[in-house]
């Protein structure tokens, strides 16, 4: 939804398309009808997308009170793994984490968004950050926008991961809206407001800058949401106890319009790949932080015992969902071979630069429990991709999909031993 200004509306569209080209920064702009009308024909594959900003709508639709979807959850999702927004009749607020959106109602609770709903306004982007830092323990949100200020230049786009522990939060949401809509500043007088302490969990945050006014809200916007997936909403303070940053500098904004631009969701079959790429590359992601670790304790890359015993857990796992234990076992034996590649290529880089011991891992157990928890999901998402997986159009689909989403962070050099146990050898 929008952040903490509210801007009037823009009339300028022509002048400030001048101005963004003045300021170099790529703008894709498709005009709108209407009323959305989602075509059947199927989605074009997209290109790579790294720092690139998707926008569907702008913030003058949302102020007047258009709040009928513009574009799918599910296609949103192909369009970034990290974002926020708001559903189809205003109905709470959107987080997008690692390719998952969830929905934070007006009553407070917390829901997996499912594939039929839709949004009239989001901001997302495929999220492969340029650089974290310790999170500054500050005492207050605008204390947090001041001291993150100096990432990125000020005329780019910012997404803003922080992972961490938060003593206090004050978050809001507001309640679905019904035809005839008021305006939203009509609506969020009667906004739902929260206040937690000790939550441990995600702030979600878009930094647009000053020069969009009218299309979006300068500065930081920020949502949250908590790790056991409970508590969330618009953020309207906070004070962190610890956590980390990452950032991702975003030169690329494309606005999605028009409905006719937008392809309709991806096949189910093709939904369900792209799920377990993206587990895929949060998992090969982690290892660098499991490298790190390793370093200080002047640990060996390979830890065999550990490998075995995880091997022998996720078959069982995996039959448990019905899966054949060959399948579970060279997928996730793949899996590990490119996590050791990973961290060995960090070890080589680090030995070469003669690095000393980083100041700010995470313990081995907080990374053992992330690598666990996205082991289950990877094998829901695998036993939900089965029946599909040795099909043509999967088949096809894969070398384009991975290529799309295991990118960044060394992953490119990795990824055909990744996806190896998914192409159709047997089927």
């Amino acid at each position: 939804m929008l952040g903490r200004r509210i801007y009037k509306r823009f009339t300028g569209m022509g002048v400030a398309v001048l101005l963004f080209a003045a300021l170099g920064i790529g703008v894709a702009i498709c005009l709108f009808a209407d009323r959305p009308q989602f075509p059947s024909s199927p989605p074009v594959p997209r290109s790579s997308c790294r720092g690139r900003i998707t926008q569907v709508s702008v913030l003058n639709d949302l102020m007047i009170g258009r709040y009928d979807g513009v574009m799918p959850i599910p296609e949103l999702l192909r369009c970034g793994d990290f974002g926020l927004g708001t559903l189809d009749h205003l109905d709470g607020e959107l987080i997008v984490l690692d390719g998952r959106a969830y929905q934070v109602r007006g009553d407070g609770v917390v829901v997996e968004v499912g594939t039929d709903r839709s949004t009239p306004f989001a901001i997302v982007t495929p999220f492969e950050p340029d650089g974290s830092l310790p999170c500054p323990r500050v005492g207050n949100l605008s204390d947090l926008d001041a001291r993150l200020e100096a990432l990125g230049q000020q005329n780019n786009f910012l997404a803003v991961r922080v992972d961490g522990r938060f003593a206090a939060l004050t978050l809001r949401s507001v309640h679905r809206q019904e035809p005839p809509y008021r305006p939203l500043g009509e609506v969020v007088k009667g906004q739902s407001v929260w206040a937690h302490t000790e939550v441990s969990g995600t702030l979600v945050a878009i930094r647009s800058p000053a020069w969009v006014g009218g299309l979006n809200v300068p500065g930081y916007h920020w949502h949250f949401l908590s790790a056991d997936r409970t508590v969330g909403g618009h953020v309207l303070d906070c004070r962190v106890r610890e956590g980390r940053v990452q950032y991702q500098v975003c030169r690329d904004w494309l606005i999605k319009l028009d409905p006719a631009d937008v392809p309709v969701a991806p096949r189910h079959d093709l939904a369900t790949l792209d799920r377990l790429l993206r587990l895929m590359q949060q998992r090969l992601t982690l290892m660098h932080e499991v490298a790190r670790w390793k370093w200080n304790a002047g640990q060996p890359v390979t830890d065999a015992e550990r490998e075995r015993e995880l091997l022998h857990s996720v078959v069982d796992r995996g039959r448990g969902k019905g899966l054949g234990p060959d399948l579970v076992r060279s997928f996730f034996a793949a899996q590990m071979e490119a996590a050791r590649l990973v961290q060995q290529a960090d070890f080589d880089r680090w030995k070469a630069n003669k690095q000393k011991p980083f100041a700010d891992t995470k313990s081995l157990a907080v990374l053992r429990q992330r690598i666990d928890q996205l082991n289950s999901e990877l094998i829901d998402a695998l036993t939900e991709l089965r029946p599909w997986l040795w099909g043509q159009t999967v088949q096809q689909a894969l070398p384009q999909r991975a290529e799309e989403i295991l990118t960044g962070n060394g992953l490119a050099s990795v990824r055909e031993t990744a996806i190896a146990p998914l192409r159709a050898t047997s089927p």
